[in-house]
Protein backbone atom coordinates (compact mmCIF):
# COMPACT_ATOMS: atom_id res chain seq x y z
CA UNK A 1 0.00 0.00 0.00
CA UNK A 2 1.39 3.41 -0.95
CA UNK A 3 2.03 5.95 1.80
CA UNK A 4 -0.67 8.59 2.28
CA UNK A 5 0.61 12.16 2.52
CA UNK A 6 -1.62 14.70 4.23
CA UNK A 7 -2.20 18.23 2.97
CA UNK A 8 0.18 20.48 4.88
CA UNK A 9 -2.38 23.29 5.18
CA UNK A 10 -5.34 21.52 6.80
CA UNK A 11 -3.29 18.50 7.99
CA UNK A 12 -6.39 16.28 7.86
CA UNK A 13 -7.07 15.46 4.19
CA UNK A 14 -4.94 13.52 1.73
CA UNK A 15 -2.76 15.67 -0.52
CA UNK A 16 -4.06 14.82 -3.99
CA UNK A 17 -3.57 18.05 -5.96
CA UNK A 18 -0.45 19.71 -7.28
CA UNK A 19 0.58 23.16 -6.14
CA UNK A 20 2.40 24.84 -9.04
CA UNK A 21 5.99 25.81 -8.25
CA UNK A 22 5.14 29.16 -9.86
CA UNK A 23 1.48 30.20 -10.30
CA UNK A 24 -0.28 28.65 -13.29
CA UNK A 25 -1.50 32.11 -14.35
CA UNK A 26 2.12 33.30 -14.44
CA UNK A 27 3.18 30.28 -16.52
CA UNK A 28 0.47 31.00 -19.07
CA UNK A 29 2.00 34.42 -19.73
CA UNK A 30 5.45 33.04 -20.55
CA UNK A 31 6.22 33.90 -24.18
CA UNK A 32 9.02 31.35 -24.70
CA UNK A 33 8.31 27.99 -26.24
CA UNK A 34 7.62 25.46 -23.51
CA UNK A 35 10.23 23.01 -24.78
CA UNK A 36 12.86 25.71 -24.08
CA UNK A 37 11.85 26.11 -20.44
CA UNK A 38 14.34 24.25 -18.26
CA UNK A 39 14.37 24.09 -14.48
CA UNK A 40 15.66 21.65 -11.93
CA UNK A 41 15.36 20.10 -8.51
CA UNK A 42 17.48 20.82 -5.47
CA UNK A 43 19.49 17.64 -6.08
CA UNK A 44 20.53 18.76 -9.56
CA UNK A 45 18.04 16.87 -11.75
CA UNK A 46 16.99 18.98 -14.75
CA UNK A 47 13.53 18.92 -16.30
CA UNK A 48 12.43 19.90 -19.79
CA UNK A 49 8.85 21.08 -19.44
CA UNK A 50 6.18 20.67 -22.09
CA UNK A 51 3.32 22.80 -20.76
CA UNK A 52 1.60 24.41 -17.79
CA UNK A 53 0.10 21.05 -16.78
CA UNK A 54 3.45 19.25 -16.64
CA UNK A 55 3.79 17.15 -13.51
CA UNK A 56 7.31 18.40 -12.88
CA UNK A 57 5.94 21.92 -12.36
CA UNK A 58 3.90 20.80 -9.36
CA UNK A 59 4.34 19.58 -5.82
CA UNK A 60 1.54 17.24 -4.78
CA UNK A 61 1.24 18.49 -1.23
CA UNK A 62 -2.27 19.97 -0.91
CA UNK A 63 -5.85 18.76 -0.88
CA UNK A 64 -8.30 20.09 -3.46
CA UNK A 65 -10.14 22.32 -0.99
CA UNK A 66 -7.01 24.05 0.34
CA UNK A 67 -5.44 24.38 -3.10
CA UNK A 68 -8.55 25.90 -4.64
CA UNK A 69 -11.22 27.33 -2.32
CA UNK A 70 -9.14 28.18 0.75
CA UNK A 71 -6.27 29.82 -1.12
CA UNK A 72 -8.22 31.41 -3.97
CA UNK A 73 -7.91 35.00 -2.70
CA UNK A 74 -4.19 34.73 -2.04
CA UNK A 75 -3.56 33.29 -5.51
CA UNK A 76 -5.45 36.22 -7.01
CA UNK A 77 -3.46 38.69 -4.89
CA UNK A 78 -0.15 37.28 -6.13
CA UNK A 79 -1.35 37.31 -9.72
CA UNK A 80 -2.47 40.96 -9.43
CA UNK A 81 0.91 41.87 -7.95
CA UNK A 82 2.86 40.17 -10.74
CA UNK A 83 0.67 41.64 -13.49
CA UNK A 84 1.12 45.15 -12.08
CA UNK A 85 4.89 44.75 -11.85
CA UNK A 86 5.05 43.47 -15.41
CA UNK A 87 3.04 46.46 -16.63
CA UNK A 88 5.43 48.87 -14.84
CA UNK A 89 8.59 46.91 -15.58
CA UNK A 90 10.83 49.84 -16.62
CA UNK A 91 9.74 52.07 -13.72
CA UNK A 92 10.24 49.37 -11.09
CA UNK A 93 13.70 48.39 -12.39
CA UNK A 94 14.82 52.02 -12.60
CA UNK A 95 13.62 52.95 -9.10
CA UNK A 96 14.56 49.60 -7.51
CA UNK A 97 11.51 49.18 -5.34
CA UNK A 98 8.24 47.29 -5.31
CA UNK A 99 5.04 48.18 -3.52
CA UNK A 100 3.10 45.39 -1.85
CA UNK A 101 -0.03 47.46 -2.34
CA UNK A 102 0.38 46.80 -6.09
CA UNK A 103 -1.74 43.72 -5.39
CA UNK A 104 -4.58 46.11 -6.12
CA UNK A 105 -7.85 45.56 -4.24
CA UNK A 106 -6.33 42.63 -2.35
CA UNK A 107 -5.25 42.29 1.27
CA UNK A 108 -1.41 42.57 1.38
CA UNK A 109 -1.42 39.64 3.78
CA UNK A 110 -2.89 37.52 1.00
CA UNK A 111 0.19 38.29 -1.08
CA UNK A 112 2.40 37.06 1.74
CA UNK A 113 0.18 33.99 2.23
CA UNK A 114 0.65 33.15 -1.45
CA UNK A 115 4.42 33.57 -1.27
CA UNK A 116 4.62 31.47 1.88
CA UNK A 117 2.44 28.78 0.25
CA UNK A 118 4.83 28.56 -2.72
CA UNK A 119 7.88 28.14 -0.50
CA UNK A 120 6.50 25.74 2.08
CA UNK A 121 4.99 23.55 -0.61
CA UNK A 122 8.55 23.13 -1.90
CA UNK A 123 9.90 22.49 1.59
CA UNK A 124 7.16 20.01 2.50
CA UNK A 125 7.75 18.11 -0.74
CA UNK A 126 11.41 17.93 0.27
CA UNK A 127 10.52 16.42 3.66
CA UNK A 128 10.62 19.54 5.83
CA UNK A 129 7.87 19.74 8.47
CA UNK A 130 5.62 22.81 8.27
CA UNK A 131 5.04 24.59 11.61
CA UNK A 132 1.44 24.96 12.77
CA UNK A 133 1.80 28.75 12.81
CA UNK A 134 2.68 28.73 9.10
CA UNK A 135 -0.14 26.34 8.15
CA UNK A 136 -2.67 28.36 10.15
CA UNK A 137 -1.59 31.65 8.59
CA UNK A 138 -1.70 30.37 5.02
CA UNK A 139 -5.12 28.87 5.75
CA UNK A 140 -6.43 32.35 6.57
CA UNK A 141 -5.11 33.13 10.05
CA UNK A 142 -4.08 36.67 10.96
CA UNK A 143 -0.99 35.97 13.09
CA UNK A 144 1.53 37.03 10.46
CA UNK A 145 4.06 38.27 12.99
CA UNK A 146 4.65 34.75 14.34
CA UNK A 147 5.30 33.57 10.79
CA UNK A 148 7.52 36.59 10.08
CA UNK A 149 9.61 35.54 13.09
CA UNK A 150 10.30 32.23 11.30
CA UNK A 151 10.45 33.38 7.68
CA UNK A 152 12.32 36.33 6.25
CA UNK A 153 11.19 37.49 2.81
CA UNK A 154 13.27 39.84 0.73
CA UNK A 155 12.46 41.15 -2.74
CA UNK A 156 15.51 41.21 -5.02
CA UNK A 157 16.43 42.65 -8.41
CA UNK A 158 18.41 40.05 -10.36
CA UNK A 159 20.69 42.31 -12.37
CA UNK A 160 21.84 39.64 -14.80
CA UNK A 161 18.24 38.57 -15.54
CA UNK A 162 16.80 41.97 -16.43
CA UNK A 163 17.40 41.45 -20.15
CA UNK A 164 15.29 38.27 -19.99
CA UNK A 165 12.27 40.30 -18.95
CA UNK A 166 9.71 39.52 -16.30
CA UNK A 167 8.34 36.23 -17.58
CA UNK A 168 11.12 33.64 -17.32
CA UNK A 169 11.08 31.59 -14.06
CA UNK A 170 14.11 30.21 -12.23
CA UNK A 171 15.14 29.27 -8.71
CA UNK A 172 18.20 28.67 -6.58
CA UNK A 173 19.17 25.51 -4.82
CA UNK A 174 17.67 25.15 -1.34
CA UNK A 175 20.62 25.42 1.04
CA UNK A 176 20.52 24.01 4.55
CA UNK A 177 22.87 25.73 6.98
CA UNK A 178 23.89 24.54 10.45
CA UNK A 179 24.05 25.11 13.39
CA UNK A 180 21.30 25.96 14.27
CA UNK A 181 19.91 25.10 10.89
CA UNK A 182 18.09 27.40 8.53
CA UNK A 183 17.15 27.20 4.87
CA UNK A 184 17.85 29.84 2.22
CA UNK A 185 16.13 29.70 -1.14
CA UNK A 186 15.22 32.09 -3.95
CA UNK A 187 12.36 31.92 -6.46
CA UNK A 188 12.58 34.22 -9.49
CA UNK A 189 9.84 35.65 -11.66
CA UNK A 190 12.16 36.83 -14.41
CA UNK A 191 14.26 39.58 -12.82
CA UNK A 192 12.14 39.71 -9.64
CA UNK A 193 13.68 37.51 -6.99
CA UNK A 194 11.81 36.46 -3.85
CA UNK A 195 14.43 35.35 -1.36
CA UNK A 196 13.42 33.31 1.68
CA UNK A 197 15.23 32.46 4.87
CA UNK A 198 13.39 29.96 7.07
CA UNK A 199 14.85 29.57 10.55
CA UNK A 200 12.94 27.42 13.07
CA UNK A 201 15.24 28.83 15.77
CA UNK A 202 16.03 32.50 16.28
CA UNK A 203 19.08 33.68 14.32
CA UNK A 204 20.22 37.03 15.77
CA UNK A 205 23.33 36.81 13.57
CA UNK A 206 21.23 37.34 10.44
CA UNK A 207 19.48 40.60 9.51
CA UNK A 208 15.76 40.14 10.06
CA UNK A 209 13.12 42.69 9.16
CA UNK A 210 9.38 42.96 9.43
CA UNK A 211 7.26 42.27 6.37
CA UNK A 212 6.24 45.56 4.83
CA UNK A 213 2.66 46.27 3.77
CA UNK A 214 3.75 49.09 1.48
CA UNK A 215 6.86 50.17 -0.37
CA UNK A 216 9.82 47.76 -0.26
CA UNK A 217 13.30 48.33 -1.72
CA UNK A 218 14.63 45.81 -4.21
CA UNK A 219 18.01 44.43 -3.16
CA UNK A 220 20.26 44.10 -6.24
CA UNK A 221 21.87 40.69 -6.69
CA UNK A 222 23.52 38.57 -9.35
CA UNK A 223 21.66 35.31 -9.65
CA UNK A 224 23.69 32.23 -10.49
CA UNK A 225 21.24 29.51 -9.43
CA UNK A 226 23.39 28.26 -6.60
CA UNK A 227 24.22 29.84 -3.24
CA UNK A 228 22.22 32.99 -2.58
CA UNK A 229 23.81 34.92 0.27
CA UNK A 230 21.40 35.01 3.25
CA UNK A 231 23.49 37.58 5.13
CA UNK A 232 22.41 40.51 2.92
Amino acid sequence: MSEVHLCWMCRTTEATTGEHKWPASYFRRIPEAWNELVHGTWDGEVFHTQGVGSQNLKNFVLCANCNNAVSRDQDRALDAFLVTLAEHHAEVVAQEYVDVSHAAEHDPLDLYRALIKLEFSRLYADGVAVPDTVANFVSGGDDWRSVNALVRIQFRLCLNLIENGFAYPSESDGHFYEPPYFIAHQINFGWLGVHYVYAPQERPDLPWWEWSMGRVPLTPCVFEGATVDPSL
